[in-house]
């Protein structure tokens, strides 16, 4: 493991740790067995997760502020407990030289605020530590981790549990109605002249048929996503900050490009032929924006921009998660859903599509002009699939408004000037305008750098409360999300 902190007592204590056995190797149903059977775990999975507990517990000495463990964390925390010897003797006592508790949380608003804090900066003391940021399957965004839980224990042998889809609790009743409806109309249409009939169209007659059908699809995969995404209320008040802007404008493509323009402007950054780097002559203030510091952070050994788009991930999802609670763009689970609804309409077309070309084959009908339809469906649905909009109906009038209040954000600033503009504005810029706004005036260094043409030779609680928990030795330094803690 690499350290950003490299001092010797950093390094001595993650040594320590690394020796602390969890298993014992006589027993057969050891640590790591009962973990994974307990959480329903694959075998590396739990490795991985005890990996990270041994993080948690160095950033519970090292952090210097309070920790809170992700739920995955957490778990392994709540059994090292019960094996009394290991965790108050190997580990307090020899390994960490003093106690560290935990007690459930007192619950309430204030509380789950305080852990939520809590968790974010564990996140960003995890990524300065270990010069990589936690990964995201153990240690997920704070909306995640902190989202409403209802536990319990369940014997499995008695009882069969299936995971509930992430998208009914998006659907409301009215889009439930709206779709009711739709399927009533479908129902009526197919009762007017059965399915199977459909089968026994002639060639023409059944080219005829799908190209209808195509078009009624292309509707239908529009009008359900319409119903799904619900309609926009009032804007109260446009969005200000530029890398809001930037990911309701393009994703975290576009907020990554306005996070380096805004770096390069304050001249944080560099480029050269190996390209991006950080620029260590020059002090980086202390009041960045967290969306430029972590970037700044990356930035030092990470050069391509697709690769620090992959290392942002973590921030970019906490980010739209954040914007998702705001009401301008979708969460992840919900754009999922709505690009299977986009899917849908065409997905059963090609399915009738296919069914007949195996009908035309088994009686020796020319198939050939279907099977084009088919591959141009195809074509169709990635593009359709791929091009269903993040933002919300509130979103897309906010969109507007801001283009509308910007005028030409791309002339915004004359090209001229481009080298010496304010890095906000130029921020700002980006997130209106694109990338585009970069290639002119000093910019034009870091637009090359980023979009170059790539050479073929050449990404809740513990059971406790869903406020979370916390911990701490005896010097008020640890705690936990879920269960807390104290000597």
């Amino acid at each position: 493991m690499t350290l950003i902190q490299s001092q010797p007592e950093v390094q001595a204590l993650w040594e320590k740790l690394e020796g602390l056995q969890l298993n014992d190797n006589h027993a057969v149903f050891d640590f790591s067995a009962r973990l994974a059977r307990e959480n329903g775990w694959s075998h590396d999975f739990t490795r991985r997760v005890l990996q990270e507990y041994k993080r948690y517990l160095l950033l519970t000495r090292h952090a210097g502020h309070p920790v809170t463990p992700s739920e995955e964390v957490d778990q392994a925390w709540h059994l090292h407990l019960v094996y009394t010897r290991s965790y108050w003797d190997k580990l307090c006592r020899d390994i960490l030289e003093r106690p560290l508790h935990h007690e459930p949380t007192a619950g309430g608003p204030q509380e789950e605020a305080k852990y939520r804090q809590q968790y974010q900066n564990t996140l960003d003391s995890y990524a300065r530590l270990f010069c990589e940021p936690a990964p995201a399957d153990i240690w997920p965004p704070v909306e995640q981790r902190f989202q409403p839980m209802r536990s319990r224990w369940v014997d499995v042998s008695r009882h069969w549990l299936l995971p509930k889809p992430a998208w009914v609790n998006k659907v409301k009743p009215h889009q439930l109605q709206k779709m009711a409806l739709i399927l009533l109309g479908l129902c009526a249409m197919v009762s007017c002249q059965p399915l199977l009939n459909v089968f026994d169209l002639k060639g023409s007659e059944f080219l005829q048929f799908y190209l209808i059908g195509f078009g009624v699809a292309c509707l239908l995969s529009w009008f359900l996503v319409w119903i799904a995404r619900g309609h926009a209320g009032r804007i109260s008040e446009l969005p200000t900050d530029p890398y809001d802007i930037a990911f309701i404008g393009g994703g975290g493509d576009r907020v990554v490009d306005a996070a380096l323009a805004s770096l390069y402007g304050k001249k944080l950054i560099k480029v050269d032929g190996s390209g991006i780097s950080t620029d260590f002559s020059v002090q980086a203030p202390t009041d960045l924006p967290e969306i430029e510091a972590k970037l700044l952070v990356y930035a030092n050994a990470i050069t391509k921009r697709q690769a620090l788009f992959k290392a942002m991930h973590p921030q970019l999802s906490r980010m739209q998660e954040r914007l998702s609670a705001q009401g301008w763009v979708v969460s992840a689970a919900t754009l999922r859903w709505h690009r299977w609804l986009a899917a849908l309409p065409l997905v059963l077309l090609m399915f009738v599509g296919i069914i007949k070309v195996f009908v035309g084959l088994s009686r020796d009908r020319p198939v050939s002009f279907l099977v084009a339809l088919l591959i141009g469906t195809a074509v169709f649905l990635l593009f359709r699939v791929s091009h269903v909009s993040r933002l919300t109906s509130l979103g897309k009038k906010a969109w507007a408004k801001l283009k509308k209040k910007a005028a030409n954000p791309s002339r915004a600033t004359p090209p001229g000037n481009m080298g010496t503009a304010d890095p906000a504005a130029i921020a700002m810029l980006v997130a209106l305008g694109g990338y585009a706004v970069l290639n002119s005036g000093g910019y034009a260094p870091l637009h090359a750098a980023l979009y170059r043409p790539v050479s073929t030779s050449d990404t809740s609680s513990s059971g406790c409360d869903s406020g979370g928990c916390s911990s701490s030795s005896s010097c008020g330094s640890s705690g936990c999300g879920g269960c807390g803690g104290g000597d």
